[in-house]
């Protein structure tokens, strides 16, 4: 799913919003808030099967993590609970 999140809504009601964070040298039309890089990972069925949040805007899940959660291994904590998820899924809708 590819969804533009308008003004953080959904961003917030997930708690990943960095207020005034945006990095020096960004345009200004980008506003000053941003979120950082947060991974769902969801099953067929919509249920939340794990997170992942960093705490560097520069640093992303890489596929090691979305392997892990898929096979069921100790992975990152959940940092959003499903029913925030759901919460800002129906804003984004």
């Amino acid at each position: 799913i590819w969804a533009v999140d308008t003004g953080l809504a959904a961003a917030t009601t997930l708690g990943i919003t960095d207020p005034g964070c945006v990095p020096a040298g960004i345009p200004p039309h980008y506003g000053l808030d941003t979120i950082m890089p947060t991974l769902v990972v969801l099953d067929a069925d919509q249920i939340v099967l794990g997170t992942e949040e960093t705490d560097n805007f520069r640093i992303r899940p890489d596929a090691s993590t979305v392997i892990s959660i898929l096979d069921g291994a100790p992975g990152a904590p959940m940092t959003a609970t499903p029913a925030s998820i759901n919460t800002a899924a129906q804003v984004l809708a």
